[in-house]
């Protein structure tokens, strides 16, 4: 009995580690997958890749760099077929033809002035300033600290999020942008300080396109030092109770100024 016991445990081991062939008997490589004819196919002749609505909540890990799955398009992603790159931690399209981004392209609502993710993802910029281009106050609440939760450098939605709990203004920089609809996008926010800065870098791309596509609603970035503005636009990024991180397009650079003052709002969104 332990001698055939062995020789089970054996010859299994030896099944585990052998090449396995699907409709063929003489398998070329670990797996081998044969059609039913290759002339005439069935329709059933093929391999179902896993399918999602959306990427996972929670990123996949170096454990599973390379994994394929197929996005249906029912969710947020474009649909097409995507695999886990971990060495830049994103989702990589590899669907034949599917159409990269670029930087200027009117799309969803606004311009795009970032891209990210092999063309797929980015940021979108307003096709004008808020509030009539009169700009506004940062918030109405000009000597309280919200803290951490106002004062990343790159998530402008959450700090958008934090200065709302605190001060719901309606004509204020963070709620002007976060009531602003267009296009049917609902999702806009008051970019973070670093988020500005990369509107701010595409500045003269924006303004040359803006000003020849032919829709008098759409407005340049506005650097002229005139009032009220002065050229100067909010990011969402506090840097205390009594300041917030703006950029001043007319001088070409990032400073903080008291948030009662008015500088220009321009909402993004991400795609």
């Amino acid at each position: 009995m332990k001698k055939l016991l062995t020789l089970f445990i054996f010859f299994n081991y030896l099944g585990i580690r052998a090449q396995v062939g699907i409709g063929n008997i003489n398998p070329k490589a670990n797996l081998d997958i044969r059609a039913s004819n290759l002339q005439n196919p069935k329709n059933t002749d093929g391999i179902l890749i896993p399918r999602i609505d959306n990427f996972p909540n929670i990123n996949p890990t170096a454990a599973q760099n390379g994994m394929l799955v197929f996005v249906t398009g029912n969710g947020t992603p474009t649909k097409g077929f995507y695999y886990w790159n971990q060495s830049n931690t994103s989702w990589i399209s590899i669907t034949a033809n599917t159409p990269k981004h670029y930087i200027g392209e009117l799309f969803k609502g606004g311009i795009i002035f970032y891209i990210y993710a092999n063309g797929q993802h980015g940021l979108i910029a307003s096709l004008h300033d808020l509030n009539d281009n009169n700009g506004a106050a940062w918030s109405g609440i000009t000597d309280t600290e919200i803290g951490t939760t106002a004062q990343s450098i790159y998530n402008g939605r959450n700090n958008t999020n934090a200065i709302i709990l605190q001060n719901n203004t309606p004509n204020k920089a963070a709620t002007l942008c976060d009531s602003y609809s267009y296009g049917g996008f609902y999702d806009w926010y008051l970019p973070s300080k670093s988020e500005l800065e990369l509107l701010a870098s595409q500045y003269f791309l924006i303004n040359k396109i803006l000003e020849n596509d032919g829709d008098p609603t759409t407005k340049n970035l506005s650097a002229k030092f005139i009032y009220p503005s002065y050229g100067r636009y909010w990011s969402s990024t506090e840097n205390n109770s009594v300041v917030a991180w703006c950029y001043d397009l007319h001088h070409g650079q990032l400073k903080f100024y008291n948030k009662s003052l008015v500088c220009n709002i321009r909402a993004i969104r991400s795609f």
